[in-house]
C-alpha cells in the first residue's frame, strides 16, 4: 500500500511539472512589452492628397505604419487596421512615447528595437503616394496597455503640387532636389533634410485628375533649386526653378512638356526612309491667306464656307506656290502639279505630300484600322489609325479624347478623320469616308491623281482618280503633310 502510494505521488509529481510546463509554454507565446491602440485625430496629418488651388486634406490608410521610439530607442511598430494603429513594442525605459510616421518609406524590419537610434526617410519614389513624414508625442505612465488619441503634425517638408500642359499617364522625375530625411530619436527628437548630395524625385499622379495633368511630391525642406531638369518617358521638358521648401507649405508649379520626337516614325519606302506625320489636316482661311494645321488630329471642318470659314478639302494640287486653294472647278484639267506645299508651320519648311506609292508603302508595311474618337455626348469622330514603326500599341474600336491623346497620340499614333469630300460647293459623306491626296499623277488620264480613300467597308487603298466627272482632280480631298526625318 505504501509502495502504491509512493507510485501515486511520484505520478502526480510528473503530471504537476507537465502541467507547469505547459503553462509556462503557453504564457510565453503572448507578446512581451506594451501593447499600443492608437487613434490619429485627422485634422490635416498626413497628406494623402485630395489638392485645391492652395490646399492639401490629409488622411490615414489601413496598412500605414507608425514607428514608435521613447526618448533614446526605437521600440516597435504599429499597423493600422480598421482606423486604429496597433501593435505590441519593447518596453518604454523613459516616461515618454514618441511617434513618426515616415510615408511608408522605413520598413520596421531596417530597425532593431532597443537599439536603433535613428533611421533615413528616402523620399525618391512617390508614384504611390507623396511621402509624408510626421510626429507626434505623449507622456508615458508605465502600464502594459496604452490607449491614446495623438495628432501627428507633418514636419520638415512641404508639398508641392506640379502642373503639366500635356496629360500623361507616364513617369514624371524631377532631379537636382535633397530627396532624403534623418529622424534621430531622443527625448527631443529631430527632423531634418538629408544634405549629404542630391538627387531624384519621382512624383506622384494625382488620380483625381481625368486628364493626367496633376502631379505630387513631399520635398523636404531646402533652398530653393534653380534649372532642375525633368524627365518623362515620350517627352521633352523644360527645365524648372523650385522655390525654397518649408515646413507644411503648399506650393504650386507647373512643367512644360513637348512630345519627343522623332521617337515614332513611319517608313515610306524600301530604302528605309522615315517621316513624321504633320498634327492636324491642312487648312486654309481666304481672309488672311494663311495656312495653318488643325489644332488635333480629329479636327475637320466637314462644310466649304470660304468666305466666313477655314476650309480643308482641296483640289488636286492647290495647296502649291501659285495655286487658288479655293478653285471649285470640277474639271480635272483645270489642275497641275507645279509645287508641293512651300510654306512654314509649326516652325519647320520642309513639309511635303506623301506619293501614291509611298502612301501604299505605309499601309501595306503599318498597323491601321478604323476607329471613333468620341468628344461628348453625340459628338464623336470617325476615321482611321496607323501605327508607327514597332509600335506595340493595339487599335480600338473607340476612344475618348483623353484616352486617344495619352494612350495613343503620346505613342505616335496618326489619325485621320473621315472628312468627306467635296464637289465644287458641296461636302458629301462627312463623317463616313475619308480622302486624301498623293503627289503622284494619275497614270490612266491627265486629270487624274492617286488618292487614299477609306469607310467603314475599306480600311485604306490608294486609288488612281479615272476620267469621270465626279473621281478627278478637281474633287475636294482632305491633305496630310509630312516631313522627313
Amino acid at each position: 500500500m505504501k509502495r502504491m502510494s509512493m507510485i501515486l505521488m511520484a505520478c502526480l509529481m510528473v503530471l504537476g511539472m507537465s502541467q507547469c510546463k505547459k503553462e509556462n509554454q503557453n504564457a510565453s507565446t503572448e507578446p512581451e512589452g506594451v501593447k499600443i491602440t492608437l487613434t490619429v485625430d485627422n485634422g490635416g496629418e498626413r497628406v494623402a492628397v485630395t489638392p485645391g488651388e492652395t490646399v492639401s486634406t490629409v488622411t490615414f490608410e489601413d496598412g500605414d505604419v507608425i514607428l514608435v521610439a521613447d526618448d533614446q530607442h526605437y521600440l516597435g511598430s504599429l499597423s493600422r487596421t480598421n482606423g486604429a494603429f496597433t501593435g505590441t513594442v519593447t518596453q518604454p525605459g523613459t516616461d515618454h512615447l514618441h511617434f513618426f510616421f515616415a510615408g511608408n518609406k522605413v520598413a520596421p524590419s531596417s530597425l532593431t528595437p532597443g537599439t536603433s537610434t535613428g533611421c533615413t526617410v528616402d523620399m525618391s519614389d512617390q508614384s504611390d503616394g507623396p511621402a509624408v513624414v510626421s510626429y507626434a508625442s505623449m507622456a508615458y505612465d508605465g502600464s502594459s496597455s496604452v490607449t491614446a488619441s495623438v495628432k501627428l503634425l507633418n514636419k520638415a517638408s512641404g508639398l508641392v503640387k506640379f502642373t503639366t500642359n500635356i496629360g500623361t499617364t507616364n513617369d514624371i522625375t524631377i532631379a537636382g532636389v535633397y530627396n532624403k530625411m534623418n529622424i534621430t530619436f531622443g527625448a527631443e527628437p529631430t527632423i531634418a533634410t538629408d544634405q549629404t548630395e542630391r538627387g531624384t524625385i519621382k512624383l506622384n499622379r494625382y488620380t483625381g485628375d481625368n486628364d493626367n495633368k496633376t502631379f505630387l511630391a513631399v520635398i523636404p525642406e531646402q533652398s530653393g533649386v534653380n534649372g532642375a531638369s525633368v524627365t518623362v518617358t515620350g517627352f521633352t521638358a523644360d527645365n524648372i526653378d523650385i522655390p525654397p521648401v518649408t515646413e507644411s507649405m503648399n506650393g504650386a508649379m507647373s512643367i512644360t512638356l513637348t512630345a519627343a520626337a522623332p521617337s515614332y516614325t513611319f517608313t515610306i519606302d524600301n530604302s528605309g526612309a522615315t517621316v513624321e506625320f504633320a498634327p492636324g489636316n491642312l487648312q486654309y482661311q481666304a481672309s488672311t491667306n494663311t495656312w495653318r494645321f488643325a489644332e488635333h488630329q480629329y479636327d475637320y471642318k466637314g462644310a466649304w464656307n470660304p468666305s466666313s470659314d477655314w476650309v480643308d478639302l482641296f483640289g488636286w494640287g492647290t495647296w502649291g506656290e501659285g495655286k487658288d486653294p479655293l478653285n471649285e472647278s470640277e474639271d480635272g484639267c483645270d489642275y497641275e502639279w507645279i509645287t508641293d506645299f512651300n510654306g512654314t508651320l509649326d516652325g519647320h519648311s520642309d513639309w511635303f505630300t506623301l506619293s501614291g506609292e509611298q502612301w501604299q508603302y505605309i499601309l501595306d508595311n503599318s498597323t491601321h484600322g478604323m476607329a471613333t474618337i468620341t468628344k461628348g455626348n453625340d459628338d464623336y469622330v470617325y476615321g482611321i489609325v496607323i501605327l508607327p514603326n514597332n509600335s506595340t500599341l493595339s487599335i480600338s474600336d473607340e476612344y475618348t479624347v483623353i484616352e486617344w491623346t495619352n494612350n495613343m497620340e503620346a505613342y505616335g499614333a496618326v489619325f485621320l478623320p473621315a472628312a468627306g469630300v467635296r464637289y465644287m460647293k458641296l461636302v458629301d459623306e462627312a463623317g463616313d469616308r475619308g480622302d486624301y491626296w498623293s503627289s503622284s499623277a494619275s497614270d490612266i488620264c491627265e486629270d487624274g491623281a492617286w488618292y487614299v480613300l477609306f469607310n467603314a467597308s475599306n480600311w485604306g487603298t490608294v486609288y488612281d482618280a479615272e476620267d469621270e466627272d465626279d473621281d478627278n482632280r478637281g474633287v475636294g480631298r482632305s491633305v496630310r503633310l509630312v516631313r522627313e526625318l
